[in-house]
């Protein structure tokens, strides 16, 4: 399924093993929403900006930017 703005998304699972372990622990089962979708100049492949969400009260909400492919849809 396309992933859109405004759209609740989280990393897809088999591409947590491509991040560093402390990056990946922090995006397991972790949803956010998708802010923007854009191609950055000279590239050929889409971005999207994320608002990641904060688990507990304690944490910050943050922002951060991920290829496409590497998102889907949270169900």
């Amino acid at each position: 399924m396309q992933v859109k703005e405004k759209q609740i998304v989280r990393i897809i699972p088999a591409r947590l093993q491509s991040f560093p372990p402390e990056v990946a622990r922090f995006f397991d089962r972790r949803k956010g929403m998708v802010e923007e979708i854009y191609v950055p100049i000279g590239q050929t492949y889409p971005c999207a900006r994320v608002r990641w969400f904060a688990k507990h009260a304690t944490e910050r909400e943050k922002e951060m930017e991920h290829l496409l492919e590497d998102l889907e849809p949270a169900t």
